[in-house]
């Protein structure tokens, strides 16, 4: 893993989106919003369908010009906002939290802006900050 100490670099998800949007337009542009994914058992990856939306929440709130990838991802965010419960909810990850009795996990992630800590990487560990 390649150190990102002279790069700041922040985890976000819905919860945080503001926060993490924020304390990102704190350093000017450009900005580069990765939305994660998992691994599967077999070592593939599975991008998530709450990750895209978080990342369209954080492109929302970052301030200038977007590339035509962010653009789509905070249209996805926009068109969802509405109904993010619902959508994690259908999404296949969703699916996986309830089928396993994690319903709530899913109710948790899909809270939009209910924290106001951005975690920022530092010498390998998140430390948490307010912005």
């Amino acid at each position: 893993m390649a150190s990102t100490d002279d790069v700041p670099t922040f985890c976000g998800c819905l919860r945080n989106a503001a926060a993490v949007a924020r304390a990102l337009a704190g350093f000017g542009e450009p900005v580069l919003v990765v939305a994660a994914g998992e691994r599967w058992p077999d070592g593939s990856l599975r991008p998530g369908a709450e990750n895209w939306l978080a990342a369209g929440a954080i492109i929302h709130g970052l301030p200038g010009r977007h590339s035509p990838e962010a653009a789509l991802a905070e249209a996805a965010y926009l068109a969802g906002r509405g109904d993010l419960l619902g959508l994690l909810q259908r999404c296949d990850s969703g699916q996986a939290l309830i089928e396993r009795d994690c319903a709530p996990g899913v109710l948790l992630a899909s809270e939009l802006d209910v924290s106001p800590i951005a975690p920022r990487l530092i010498e390998g560990a998140f430390q948490a900050g307010e912005d």
